[in-house]
């Protein structure tokens, strides 16, 4: 377990699996900003499926050469997986 940007990263021991949390409260923050942001980074991110609803998303496919999945929902003011 480890400090990420905005929560917190686990990893198995050899980092064949990743999960990182996160949880963005800031004035203006929008699920669109962040839905817009996670597309793009990192840039390696390649998707296959993106789906926007009004209170969350969802982003799948690749990341290098493994797989991703992020899903985050707006609740309460701010914007967490």
């Amino acid at each position: 377990m480890s400090p990420g940007k905005t929560g917190t990263r686990w990893s198995s021991a050899q980092g064949q699996v990743q999960v990182e949390t996160f949880k963005i409260r800031e004035p203006g923050t929008t699920l669109a900003a962040v839905y817009e942001q996670q597309k793009k980074q990192p840039s390696s991110r390649k998707l296959e499926v993106n789906l926007l609803r009004p209170d969350f998303f969802i982003l799948t496919g690749m990341q290098n050469l493994k797989k991703f999945y992020v899903r985050a929902e707006l609740k309460d003011g701010e914007v967490r997986e």
